[in-house]
This record gives structure tokens, sequence and C-alpha cells, in this order.
């Protein structure tokens, strides 16, 4: 009995310390189709893709989680900009789910503490403890910046800077402003120290 128990303990540790060095799966974007909805990612280490709908990506926490964050903010803008769109021409999004991921507390450089009703994005940089608010899209354009949050919630930014681009773009229309370009020329508060 006693030998069993150390054998059930042993592999037990032995298997928590495997589970924690060993990395999960990692994703690479490689193709965002709009017009049918879906993205194409490579398994990295292996020789294949798969192909999944807008919701289906969004919708599986584990494959927005083993993105990068540039990338999970680019599926996250095309499925907001595909959410508007549908939204406004009265079609439903293709098997459109709840998005069931939280805005989890992971340790990256920055983390979104509050949005407002004009849907700026507040985040803290962690280290010096200072909180930034910027527009949705300003955020996703710098790759600085957005590659400093956590993959779910850079794909939260870029969700809402897809639906803000949609909504921009559909207002320039009606009005013939030129509102996207402002939006694309802002510059973020954040700099670079060089």
């Amino acid at each position: 009995m006693r030998l069993m128990e150390r054998c059930k303990k042993i592999l037990s540790t032995t298997s928590i310390y495997y589970r924690n060095l060993i990395p999960l799966i990692q994703y690479s974007l490689i193709d965002v189709c709009e017009e049918k909805q879906h993205v194409v990612l490579h398994v990295n280490g292996k020789s294949a893709n798969i192909t999944r709908s807008f919701s289906e990506v969004i919708g599986d926490s584990s494959i927005i989680e083993n993105l990068r964050p540039l990338e999970a903010c680019w599926i996250g803008a095309h499925y907001g900009r595909a959410l508007r769109s549908s939204v406004e021409s009265g079609e439903v999004l293709k098997k459109i789910k709840k998005m069931p991921f939280l805005l989890k507390n992971k340790p990256c450089k920055y983390k979104i503490i509050f949005l407002n009703r004009d849907w700026s994005v507040g985040y803290l940089e962690r280290k010096t403890l200072l909180t930034y608010t910027e527009h949705p899209l300003t955020i996703a354009r710098n790759e600085h910046i957005i590659c400093g949050f956590d993959s779910i919630q850079a794909c939260y930014i870029g969700i809402l800077a897809g639906i803000l681009m949609e909504k921009t773009i559909n207002l320039e229309q009606k009005t013939g402003e030129k509102m996207l370009d402002k939006l694309f020329k802002k510059a973020p508060k954040l700099r670079l120290a060089k």
C-alpha cells in the first residue's frame, strides 16, 4: 500500500511540474476572410491549418489566449466590423454566440480598468501605476501598446475598434466628413522613450 501511495504522489507532482513547463498550443493568424466571416489559423509546431468562423474563434477563449495580442486584436477588429455591419444591415452574423471570456487579470504590461461612455478605454500601466484614456482605434493601431495587453484584452480592444470603425465609416457616408482620417492621425498619449 505504501508503495502505491508513493507512486501516486510522485506521478501527481511530476505531472503538475511538466504541465507548467510545456507551453500551450500556440496559434498564428494566416488569413482573414470578411466575406465568408472566417479566419485561417496555423497551429504552431504542426503542419495543420484550421479554419474557424469569427464567432467560433471569439467564443473559444483558449484560441484567443494562445494568439499573440496583435493577432487577437486583428481578429477582434474584424469581428467587431462584421458585428456592426450585420446589425446595421439587419442581417444576423453567422452563428453569433455570446462571448464567454472575461477580462482576466493576467500579468502583462497594461490592464484595462474602465470603458467610458464615449467608448474610450482606460488602462493602467502596471509598472508606473499611471492610467491612460484613449480611443480603441488609437490603441489598436499602436503595436507597442497593444502588445502590452493580454491577448483577451487585446481582442476586446479590437472588437471595440472594429465596431467604432464601422460606425465612423457609416457616419462618413451620411455626413461626408473625414472623421476616420482624424482618428487614424491621432497619436497615442503613451510614447516610447528612446
